[in-house]
C-alpha cells in the first residue's frame, strides 16, 4: 500500500487483494464499564447516527436513531487486523443480551438496506444498514465528502463480510498471527 492510502484505495487499484476479514475476523463486545475503549467509539457512532440519509424519504429514521439510550454493551465486527468493519447502532443491556442481539441481526441481514448518510454542516459521509424502522448497523468511521469512492468500497467490504460465519473474540489493537 502507498503511504496515505486507505485499504479501500489499495483494494480499488488491486482487485485481487485478499479480503482483510477472511482470517481472524471476529465479533467483539465493548462493555461500558471500560470507558477507555467505549467512549470514543460511542461518540463516533453518535455522530454517524446524527447524520441525515441522502434519500429524504428515509429522514424519519434519524429521529429513531437519536432515541437510542446508552446501555451496558455494544458489539462490533472486527477484521483480522483489529479494525472495525461493522458497528451495532444501539447498545444492549449486557453481554448476554448483546450476543443474542448479534445472532438475531445476522439471521435477518436480508431485511436490511444500505443507507448513505451525510452531515449537513461538514459534508462528512457515513452509512447505515437499516430495516424499515431504524438503523441497525453503522459504519465504523466517518469519511470526508471527497472520499465517496472509499466509502463505497467500505460498504462493499462490509456487505461481503455479512455472509461469513461470525465467531466471538477479543479486542486487540495488535493483529494476532
Amino acid at each position: 500500500m502507498k503511504v496515505g492510502d486507505t485499504e479501500a484505495d489499495h483494494m480499488n487499484r488491486n482487485p485481487n487483494y485478499p479480503e482483510p476479514s477472511a482470517a481472524g475476523a471476529r465479533l467483539v463486545l465493548f462493555d461500558s464499564a471500560d470507558p477507555s475503549l467505549t467512549a470514543g467509539r460511542r461518540e463516533r457512532r453518535s455522530r454517524i447516527l446524527a447524520m441525515r440519509p441522502t434519500d429524504t424519504a428515509l429522514h424519519p429514521l434519524v429521529e429513531r436513531a437519536r432515541s437510542f439510550p446508552p446501555l451496558g454493551a455494544h458489539w462490533e465486527y472486527l477484521r483480522r487486523d483489529g479494525v472495525s468493519l461493522l458497528v451495532r447502532a444501539r447498545d444492549s443491556a449486557d453481554a448476554e443480551d448483546a450476543r443474542w442481539d448479534a445472532t438475531r441481526i445476522f439471521s435477518a441481514i436480508s431485511e436490511l438496506q444500505v443507507v448513505y448518510v451525510r452531515d449537513q454542516r461538514s459534508g462528512h459521509l457515513g452509512w447505515w444498514l437499516a430495516n424499515d424502522r431504524e438503523p441497525v448497523i453503522v459504519s465504523p468511521r466517518i469519511w470526508l465528502g471527497s472520499q465517496r469512492t472509499g466509502l463505497q468500497a467500505h460498504v462493499k467490504l462490509a456487505l461481503g463480510s455479512l455472509a461469513e460465519p461470525k465467531a466471538w473474540g477479543e479486542y486487540s489493537a495488535v493483529p494476532r498471527d
